[in-house]
């Protein structure tokens, strides 16, 4: 057992100058989920939980066509890697403002949490105590540095981080009197990283160079630093202003949330399909492929893995540098079989749609080598007879967007702050 204590949303951040996601109301979502991720995950390191893993995940894709309300499916079974969650967020969602589109995000963790909390033992107290933590703070990230003296030590200083609705990070330098405290200077503000990791990485260049104070503002994940930030005690006092839109998410109309539980162990055999990822240097065609010979299987070969002593096989599939080989994990109540693929083969390979139908096939093969069933198919035409590229299937949208990436490098809370 190990503690728990994140709420991570995917993806995680983005460019700032452009969409994190290509659908307005996913950009939007995630962009305002990024101050209350942060929060909620500060408010569960205060508290005592501990589980499986350590991360509930959340993943967003568009709702059907429609759809006035969204929905959260909070996978139950245990997990593998991290807790899952799939929102379906409608179209509504972008024109809300960021303070309304900040609770939705609040009630949706809150709601997957509570869905978790009985099947790993969390005492509601302790929930609560969490959810009382994000609500005191109004639903604001903030974090500051220490207090830094001045050579002369009559003064200290410090940054002072926020994350505003765009996704991103502002902070300002204060100054103030070190022994009566009363605030001597306020920088206005520039842009931060949009992650807590990024705050700190940038407090570590704040120091008091010739009576004043200066700052890297934004240092990103791969250490890219961009501006430079510099104050003094004489050049006045900004005044702060706290992330917020300006309107009352009260007086905005609330959208309907459904919670939906699945994951639990079935009664009779199943194969499901969860997705995976990263798929950004996944050409579409193999994509597309794959998806359409996974849905094949998960439609057709349940008399083959109803021999099985195992009543559900899990499909994902993951893409990064490891072996490029299926990879099989027998579980209490399920086998997962993953199929993972270097984007540098890909980008190679000449035949795309062939090459995920004999990636399917080796799956299979792999499943049923692991339950001695034996291999259920013996040519690429018994897999998908006829398949072309963009062709739209019902389930291959939801399968994309869930993306339950399984390759740990790009799984871990590190690979994205």
């Amino acid at each position: 057992m190990v503690r728990f204590q994140a709420i991570n949303f995917w993806p995680a951040t983005g460019h700032r100058d452009r969409p994190w996601r290509d659908e307005p109301e996913i950009d939007a979502w995630l962009k305002s989920a990024r101050r209350v991720e942060e929060l909620y995950s500060e408010a569960l390191r205060s508290v005592d939980l501990t589980g499986p893993v350590s991360t509930l995940r959340l993943h967003s894709f568009p709702a059907d066509d429609g759809a006035a309300t969204i929905r959260a499916e909070v996978w139950v079974d245990r997990p593998d890697g991290w807790e899952f969650c799939g929102v379906s967020v409608p179209p509504a969602v972008a024109a809300l403002s960021g303070r309304a589109r900040g609770r939705l995000v609040f009630e949706v963790i809150d709601a997957a949490l509570t869905e978790l909390a009985p099947r790993r033992d969390w005492p509601p107290e302790v929930l609560a105590e969490a959810r009382e933590y994000v609500r005191a703070r109004d639903l604001r990230f903030t974090w500051s540095s220490p207090w830094k003296a001045s050579p002369s030590r009559a003064l200290q200083a410090r940054a002072f981080f926020q994350l505003a609705d765009d996704g991103y990070g502002r902070v300002v330098i204060e100054i103030r009197d070190r022994t009566t405290e009363a605030l001597v200077a306020r920088s206005p503000e520039a842009v931060a990283y949009s992650t807590l990791a990024g705050f700190k990485r940038a407090a570590r260049t704040f120091r008091w160079v010739d009576g004043a104070v200066e700052l890297v503002p934004y240092i990103d994940s791969l250490g890219q630093a961009v501006g430079h930030l510099r104050w003094g005690p004489d050049d006045g006092v900004t005044p702060l202003v706290l992330v917020d839109d300006g309107e009352s998410a009260a007086s905005e109309p609330a959208l309907p949330i459904e919670v939906v539980r699945t994951g639990e162990p079935s009664d009779s055999p199943s194969i499901v399909v969860l997705g995976g990822g990263p798929t950004n240097e996944v050409p579409d065609a193999y994509l597309d492929a794959l998806h359409a010979c996974l849905l094949v299987i998960q439609d057709s070969h349940l008399d083959w893995w109803s021999d099985a002593d195992r009543q559900q096989l899990e499909i994902t599939y993951s893409f990064g540098d490891a072996p490029e080989v299926p990879v099989t994990r027998r579980t209490k109540d399920k086998l997962i079989a993953r199929i993972h693929r270097d984007p540098k083969t890909l980008r190679a390979a000449s035949d795309h749609v062939r090459l995920a139908r004999a990636d399917a096939i080796a799956l299979l093969n792999a499943a049923g080598d692991k339950m001695r069933l034996g291999p259920p198919l013996t040519s690429e035409a018994d897999c998908v007879p006829q398949i072309a590229c963009r062709r739209v299937l019902p389930q291959s949208r939801r399968i994309d967007a869930l993306r339950c990436p399984t390759h740990r490098r790009h799984g871990s809370v590190g690979a994205f702050v």
